[in-house]
């Protein structure tokens, strides 16, 4: 069989060298048209999957772009942000550095005042190093001598007898104090108020004293260290301590009295400004005159009622001389606001008058109001009890607030009963008429 061999070009693709032979030749034929179809099917396929890509590729670029304006809107923002809380930081910031500023002046004043009362006194050594000692015993000035009581103290064999520590010592010696941990004394004011100077001594050493055989002999023990003078100076400045203390403690007391008189004094004075101008509105007269200057002749009936006042009264006579302006409280702008303040508070400044004051009970008006009541018990043949219910005491309120009802006790055994006496009074003939009659 003869071979025979094609070449075919397809548009710019390699050679595809195909072999027939011999009566396979049509069939072969059949083969290359089959495989130019798959050929052109797989073009389109792959086109597809190209046309794909660029969209992914496309849309991947899309979103990149998307995502990075975001991020740059969000730093952005937060930059903003940022910035804003600096700002109010830093304004926080100086309002805090400006209200300290004012607080530690007003200390420094308030210190510097402090020292120069208390010049004249001397101040005992500061307390710049923290005293030795156990930990069961004071550990600075501000802690009271420690004193503990108990039913027995550890005893010790000294000089052939057991001893120990004694709770009557704290009594004699108040500067004395006992550490348990120890078993041992201490003084007080050497551990805290002697001078950089002074020698130490057992009283101010960690073990302390427990020597308690020579504790109470004359020339050893408390007594020899009670004569010495370092303890005498600590002591001395222990005391000055304690009165300075309580010299604080005092000055504290007088300025919370100078205030609270202060403020008393305050209220005072706004009463009587509102009492002035309840005054003038119930007697219905002008508050305020033409000119209200001081080298005037006539301020209003306002200033000049305040002004007579004043010549009764130091605190209002202080308030008007030394107080500022601003702080008189009698300009015509606060006398209006004080008269809208009180027609608030109450419906009419002539009711709340009336309803402030009760009848006094030697008044003509107690006395009608009271013997109208008796007469109304005698007439109906009421009991006591109704004086003292709540619907009759209501009833008269509303007739007349100003009147306060007696007790039951009144009516029972003094009102009645006079009542009757001049009704029997009335009704018994005299003497002339007797014999008259006779």
């Amino acid at each position: 069989m003869a071979l025979f061999r094609y070449q075919i070009l397809f548009k710019t693709k390699p050679l595809v060298i195909l072999q027939f032979q011999g009566p396979k030749m049509k069939r072969k034929g059949q083969d290359i048209r089959t495989f130019f179809k798959k050929r052109s099917v797989n073009q389109r396929e792959t086109e597809e999957v190209e046309t794909q890509k660029d969209s992914q590729s496309v849309e991947e670029e899309t979103q990149k772009v998307s995502q990075s304006v975001e991020v740059e809107t969000q730093k952005d923002s937060q930059s903003v942000e940022l910035e804003t809380q600096k700002d109010s930081q830093s304004v926080e910031l100086e309002t805090q550095k400006a209200s300290q500023s004012v607080e530690v002046e007003t200390q420094k004043d308030s210190q510097s005042v402090e020292v120069e009362s208390q010049k004249d006194s001397p101040e005992p050594p500061e307390d710049t190093t923290s005293p030795t000692g156990p930990h069961d015993i004071s550990k600075h000035r501000g802690d009271s001598p420690s004193q503990p009581i108990r039913q027995g103290f550890p005893r010790t064999l000294q000089g052939g007898a057991w001893r120990s520590f004694h709770i009557e010592w704290y009594q004699e010696r108040q500067w004395l104090e006992y550490s348990h941990s120890k078993d041992a004394a201490y003084c007080y004011p050497c551990r805290h108020f002697s001078l950089p100077n002074v020698p130490k001594s057992v009283f101010t050493s960690v073990d302390g004293y427990s020597n308690w055989k020579k504790a109470t002999f004359r020339d050893s023990g408390f007594c020899r260290h009670a004569k010495s003078e370092h303890h005498v100076n600590a002591m001395l400045a222990w005391e000055e301590d304690k009165r300075r203390k309580d010299n604080n403690t005092s000055m504290i007391v007088l300025m919370e009295a100078e205030n609270r008189k202060k403020i008393t004094d305050n209220q005072k004075y706004i009463k009587t400004l509102g009492e002035i101008l309840c005054l003038t509105a119930t007697q219905n007269i002008a508050q305020r005159g033409h000119r209200e200057s001081s080298d005037s002749e006539n301020r209003g009936n306002f200033l000049e009622i305040l002004e007579l006042v004043s010549k009764h009264d130091q605190s209002v006579r202080t308030r008007l001389e030394d107080q500022a302006k601003n702080a008189k409280y009698t300009s015509s702008h606060i006398q209006n606001e004080m008269i809208s303040i009180l027609a608030g508070m109450q419906p009419s400044i002539l009711g709340a008058f009336s309803r402030g004051t009760k009848y006094k009970r030697d008044s003509l008006r107690w006395k009608q109001c009271t013997t109208a009541v008796t007469r109304y018990l005698c007439k109906e043949m009421v009991s006591f009890k109704t004086v003292e219910k709540t619907t009759f005491k209501e009833m008269l309120a509303t007739l007349d607030k100003q009147y306060e009802l007696p007790t039951r006790k009144y009516f029972s055994q003094t009102a009645i009963p006079n009542k009757i006496k001049r009704k029997m009074c009335w009704q018994t003939p005299s003497k002339s008429a007797l014999k008259s009659g006779a």
